[in-house]
């Protein structure tokens, strides 16, 4: 089989809108015109391919695909653009345009007139060239939400449009407070955030977290705000116990979260000042490892409300309070952390998985929350587990691990079936007596056994 059957651009439409019969007075019957929806969902998952969402769906793991294909139609051998990265073939969706049209020839990208190492960001609305769906159904009197989707920055599209709603959840970063890290005192682990802890003293209220045997503490950074870690050993083995976490003040009541090892806090809704400004947040955070000479504390990304990530405030406080504080905002699972060893394989999916509720639920709060004739929506998750463990199922690829190849596969299985939930809440979620329900990839992909730079073989040839 080519390598090109799994860079389909998969494209299963369901429409359970169907055209009426019915019986003219004389007694011949015929078909009237069909019947038009009057509600449209997309929705993209990055990087599906077709063959290995079409056999999971088979086997019923995946029953939002299943669906679609029993009861929809289903499009095969659909030639993804070139070239198939996802800001270009996203571009190409929204649109219905050519990469040479939408002016996204990659996910960066070098235009004339910019010095040579200069590019531009393919995400960016602000770049693409041709007009993309929630435009045109604006310009159509019809309602657009976008809930995810590249190039849907609201501040490239604010003098276009007058009736849409548009986020782009990736647009909300405060640099550098954004980045998650890993607070340890494992000095050997690289480009974490070293602390070290010291004997507690001068807190309040420390029945809080039970009968103390030995405590200890230290202080993070968030923003420029400075949060307490009070480290107790409860039951006098030698090894920490529990873990609060405190903004501002040594006062176990004032926690927003207390933790035991191995435990995620719930997002911590809270406030943060940097540079003077505050900025509402809620990271999660994960209890790695409590003991004093591998303290490992994971915070997660964390966006802030604050932003240009929406155009349509009322709403997009609405998502925050329903939605943010319930799930977090997490955009992608952290690669970042995965290959700095700050987490384990195990621990990246939970990242995956999060990132994967945060989009699912607040697809579904715009679904039912708002009015619209177009929603488009997304979720990166299988293109973020592809790039980690799609090359070490393949026994062709020189780092293939038999003893691991399993687990890895479970994973990338793992993150479609989380990408289907979202598919089977919308089929759940909407009329479809009038609503056609999309799903689309934008690309597959491809184990890579090598990395060619074109640039430096061009350089070297003199040209």
């Amino acid at each position: 089989m080519t390598v090109s059957r799994y860079l389909f651009l998969l494209s299963i439409i369901i429409m359970i809108i169907l055209s009426a019969v019915a019986i003219s007075s004389y007694g011949q019957g015929f078909v009237e015109r069909p019947k038009y929806a009057e509600r449209v969902v997309l929705l993209s998952i990055d990087a599906v391919r077709a063959d290995l969402a079409f056999q999971l769906a088979e086997e019923g793991k995946l029953p939002g695909f299943k669906y679609l294909i029993d009861h929809g139609v289903v499009a095969q051998g659909m030639i993804v653009s070139f070239p198939s990265a996802t800001a270009v073939s996203h571009a190409v969706i929204s649109t219905g345009a050519p990469p040479g049209v939408t002016g996204i020839t990659g996910n960066s990208f070098h235009e004339p007139g910019l010095k040579v190492y200069e590019k531009l960001p393919g995400f960016n609305g602000a770049y693409l060239r041709a007009e993309p769906i929630w435009v045109t159904a604006d310009k159509n009197g019809l309602k657009a939400i976008v809930a995810s989707f590249p190039q849907s920055t609201p501040s490239a599209w604010e003098d276009k449009v007058t009736k849409a709603d548009l986020f782009n959840p990736y647009d909300a970063f405060l640099w550098p407070v954004s980045y998650s890290t890993l607070y340890t005192t494992n000095t050997s682990i690289p480009r974490a955030t070293v602390i070290s802890f010291t004997e507690a003293s001068g807190w309040a209220n420390t029945d809080v977290i039970g009968s103390v045997v030995e405590a200890y503490e230290s202080s993070i950074s968030m923003g420029d705000d400075t949060w307490y870690l009070y480290l107790a050993e409860l039951d006098g083995d030698g090894h920490p116990d529990k873990l609060a976490i405190v903004p501002g003040e040594k006062d176990l009541s004032k926690a927003l979260t207390i933790l035991s090892e191995g435990e995620w806090s719930q997002p911590l809704n809270t406030t943060i000042t940097y540079n003077g400004e505050t900025y509402i947040v809620a990271p999660l955070f994960k209890a790695i490892d409590l003991s004093l000479t591998n303290f490992r504390l994971y915070r997660s990304l964390t966006r802030p409300y604050n932003g240009n990530w929406f155009n349509n405030e009322t709403l997009a406080w609405m998502v925050w309070n329903n939605v943010v504080v319930k799930t977090g905002m997490l955009t992608d699972g952290d690669w970042y952390a995965l290959v700095n060893e700050w987490i384990d394989p195990d621990t990246y999916m939970e990242t995956v998985n999060l990132t994967n509720t945060f989009f699912k639920e607040f697809t579904l709060y715009l679904i039912k929350h708002t009015n619209w004739n177009v929603l488009l929506a997304y979720t990166p998750i299988v293109d973020n587990v592809y790039h980690q463990f799609l090359g070490l199922i393949d026994p062709s690829m020189p780092y293939y691990d038999p003893e691991k190849a399993d687990k890895y596969r479970e994973y990338i299985e793992e993150a479609m079936i989380w990408a289907d939930s979202i598919l089977k809440a919308i089929i759940d979620n909407v009329d479809l007596d009038n609503t056609v329900v999309m799903v689309v990839s934008d690309h597959g992909q491809w184990s890579v056994k090598k990395i060619v730079y074109v640039n430096s073989i061009l350089y070297q040839a003199g040209l």
